[in-house]
């Protein structure tokens, strides 16, 4: 699937693009079908990637916040968590089938590339030519159902997502319907949050407004952790409103008034067309560490739940690990190690190794 390295910049054959309808009504996915996971990941410090990045940006919006905490540079920025996070899924989600990474053209992500359940797919293998490159995750992620050989029911994720204790595969699929996390949000609702917030908030609910102008009836907004979707939902999305999520994903930056979130429109899709569990659910956290520099409340809340990881008290399946900045991944990066083993210490398959005995216990 994967070539030798090439130039960020190197030609590649123009793709179709997935506007065909898919029949909504086709057979559920039996409880044998596999499952597949699906992560994006960039080396935001990639001399290459950030010259093209420059390059490209010209008069893209830029964003208001504090760079090395919630501006564009954030996003950039890792200590690793797409290792643990794949270690995560091989340790806690054993039922996972393969795993596939979306990267820019000659990045390789720094986890087993030996393992042929890991694969990688270069951005270009699954987006029309025409947009690339892209430095938005929006603009990707509508494209990520085009892999070739995933599995009909998918789970897609950041790579700053990790499951924390063993989650099974009913955690997403049961029965067939697929179980959404998040809520139904209203469309009074969608109008005041777009109007009071700004970012990913924001872009949310502009998405859900747009479909409710569509004629839906109900809107759902996903929780931020693991997604479950379909392929053929995911088609459908395009097949409608693909003349909206064309303008959408042609975006190179990151655009607060003019992006789609393409996990509500999806989760929205499946809700109208099939019958999904809808959870919510206290088992995934959030910690962002965007504000903690600003907000004493905020700083108190990330001490609390790191305090009550490393105690392994209320300890959810998943968590969101997002932004974490240079002064914090000290402490972060303890925690995982103590909880999962060091990376040079973790099996390819994720299992800890029997000479550590660090980990919390389950």
């Amino acid at each position: 699937m994967v070539s030798g390295p090439r130039s960020p910049m190197s030609e590649v054959e123009p793709t179709s693009r997935p506007m065909s309808s898919t029949d909504p009504n086709v057979p559920e996915a039996p409880a044998s079908e596999p499952i597949d996971l699906v992560y994006l990941w960039v080396d935001g410090a990639d001399p290459a990637f950030r010259a093209l990045k420059s390059r490209y940006r010209g008069d893209a919006p830029k964003r208001d916040d504090r760079p090395e905490l919630t501006g564009d540079e954030a996003r950039w920025m890792q200590m690793g968590e797409i290792s643990w996070s794949v270690r995560s899924a091989r340790r806690f989600a054993p039922w996972i089938r393969n795993i596939f990474i979306v990267v820019k053209p000659g990045q390789k992500p720094p986890v087993d590339l030996a393992d042929p359940r890991i694969r990688i797919v270069e951005e270009p293998e699954i987006q029309p030519a025409e947009l690339f490159p892209v430095f938005a995750s929006r603009s990707i992620e509508p494209f990520v159902h085009r892999i070739p050989g995933l599995s009909e029911i998918f789970v897609y994720a950041n790579d700053d997502f990790v499951f924390w204790r063993p989650t099974p595969r009913e955690h997403f699929v049961v029965d067939g319907r697929l179980s959404l996390r998040g809520r139904v949000q209203p469309r009074w609702r969608a109008r005041i949050d777009a109007a009071r917030h700004k970012g990913h908030t924001r872009i949310v609910n502009l998405t859900a407004l747009l479909l409710y102008e569509r004629g839906f009836e109900r809107v759902h907004t996903p929780e931020h952790s693991f997604h479950v979707m379909r392929r053929a939902t995911c088609e459908r999305v395009w097949a409608e409103v693909g003349d909206r999520l064309s303008k959408a994903v042609a975006l190179r930056f990151r655009d607060d008034d003019n992006g789609l979130n393409w996990q509500t429109l999806v989760n929205s899709f499946e809700l109208r067309d099939r019958d999904p569990h809808l959870v919510r659910t206290f088992d995934a956290v959030l910690l962002s560490f965007a504000h903690v520099e600003e907000s004493v409340f905020m700083d108190l809340y990330i001490r609390l739940r790191l305090a009550l990881l490393r105690w392994g008290l209320f300890v959810p399946r998943t968590l969101c690990f997002n932004t974490v900045p240079a002064v914090r991944q000290g402490r972060v990066r303890a925690i995982f190690e103590r909880h999962f083993g060091r990376l040079d210490e973790v099996g390819s398959g994720g299992e800890r190794r029997d000479d550590d005995r660090r980990g919390n216990p389950e």
